[in-house]
């Protein structure tokens, strides 16, 4: 089975990619232009671009 692989809109601090670990997926962008949002995005998912 392939991994699912998504691109998270309006992501915020992104609980979507938390609750979807766990089933394998794996995000490959993310879109937010708030700041603080988009700071813990880099934090905790460098290796994700924004």
């Amino acid at each position: 089975m392939s991994t699912i692989r998504y691109i998270s809109l309006f992501s915020g601090i992104e609980a979507a990619t938390v609750a979807w670990h766990q089933l394998g997926w794996k995000p490959i962008a993310y879109a937010e232009i708030e700041p603080f949002p988009k700071a813990v995005l880099r934090q905790h998912y460098p290796e994700v671009p924004d």
